[in-house]
């Protein structure tokens, strides 16, 4: 999911968060700086746990509506009963409707 390289002095991660929903686009995120290949190393595990797990949340601009499709997707989807994912969808629905 990640690789290290060797940049100048320092090492850098790069990390695959998957695609944008909207445009379908790679994301990635990179970070360097790194003084050995090992910290880099457990910095990228790091990171990737938490995308395995969806706690990862890349800040950026978003739209109430596209945070709540995010959101949806993420987190209820395999967290909760049908009943309650169904509310919760009505809820969302409800919120993009007033928000327009």
């Amino acid at each position: 999911m990640g690789h290290l390289r060797k940049r100048g002095k320092g090492w850098e991660y790069v990390v695959c968060l998957g695609r944008d929903p909207i445009t379908g686009n790679l994301k990635q995120k990179s970070k360097g700086g790194f003084k050995s290949k090992e910290s880099a190393k457990t910095a990228m595990m790091e990171l990737e746990l938490k995308v395995s797990k969806d706690q990862y949340f890349e800040t950026e601009e978003m739209t109430l509506k596209e945070y709540l499709e995010y959101w949806f997707d993420a987190y209820p989807s395999v967290n909760v009963a049908p009943s309650t994912l169904k509310r919760y969808k009505e809820f969302c629905n409800t919120i993009n409707a007033n928000a327009a």
